[in-house]
């Protein structure tokens, strides 16, 4: 996933134009040939394309099934005080999937190495608490990477464990719609992928986009040590998306506290 504002009258009509094959990997790296493509643009620095398939028409090509969605979107009534759902248009809304379950990307150039192995939900206040922990691979840090080494050994030896657990909280409205996030020690405010010492503290923020309906709040982790925001700062990075209910995702789901997760790490490397 990328994502980008734009306004839905710059969305031009799809339209074939002449294109040259982007840059290869080889050490010269030089463009490739000239050809043609379907494109659909946004604005002057946006817009999606294909290349152009003999034997088919632009009319039945994917960006323009995308351009029609689109248009189609725009013409569909909000839904009331919830105008930024990310409107999907498949998914697998299972067993789990019909619980409050956050939606949590990724700048992609992080995950290769530290990527979402589980997410966990815990209700708390009767159920108008969720207390949601994520399990990263690891912590690599990018603004301290000399350091890298030393905090991976202070983990295990503190925590118990390499793999970075991170905290935050969703509050829901009297009618169980996630409404606010609350961040402890880890907000990352306007910081992005290159900082990796944010440990931030804000409460009471609105959730700012849902994923496909109001059960799945969206959360960005933003920084190198996984300090998160309800809003993207890394706008020109590709994000991993995790959808925790989703089938074959690469993700676990469970229920499991934050004392029961720190807890299990303890017991697993001999830790009282």
């Amino acid at each position: 996933m990328r994502g980008f504002d734009v306004e839905g009258k710059q969305i031009q009509p799809p339209k074939e134009e002449k294109y040259k094959e982007p840059l290869d990997n080889k050490p010269k790296k030089k463009y490739g040939q000239e050809r043609i493509r379907w494109v659909v643009n946004f604005d002057g620095d946006h817009s999606i394309w294909q290349w152009k398939e003999e034997g088919k028409t632009i009319e039945s090509s994917e960006v323009y099934e995308i351009y029609n969605g689109l248009m189609k979107s725009l013409d569909e009534p909000m839904i009331p005080d919830a105008k930024d759902i990310f409107n999907v248009v498949a998914y697998d809304d299972n067993k789990i999937g019909k619980k409050i379950v956050p939606v949590i990307y990724q700048a992609a150039i992080d995950s290769w190495k530290n990527f979402v192995r589980e997410v966990h939900c815990h209700a708390l206040d009767n159920g108008q608490k969720i207390q949601v922990s994520i399990l990263f691979n690891n912590e690599e840090l990018r603004e301290h990477k000399i350091a890298n080494r030393l905090y991976e050994w202070f983990r295990i030896w503190f925590y118990g464990r390499k793999i970075d657990v991170e905290t935050f909280y969703i509050v829901l409205e009297d009618n169980n719609t996630p409404k606010l996030f609350d961040f402890k020690n880890i907000y990352s405010g306007e910081n992005s992928i290159e900082q990796d010492s944010i440990h931030l503290d804000k409460h009471n923020v609105d959730v700012k986009y849902y994923f496909g309906n109001l059960r799945h709040p969206i959360i960005f982790i933003n920084t190198s040590n996984h300090a998160m925001a309800e809003h993207d700062t890394n706008h020109e990075l590709w994000k991993w998306e995790y959808i925790p209910w989703q089938k074959d995702g690469g993700v676990e789901f469970h229920n499991k506290s934050r004392e029961k997760i720190d807890e299990s790490f303890k017991k697993k490397f001999g830790f009282k």
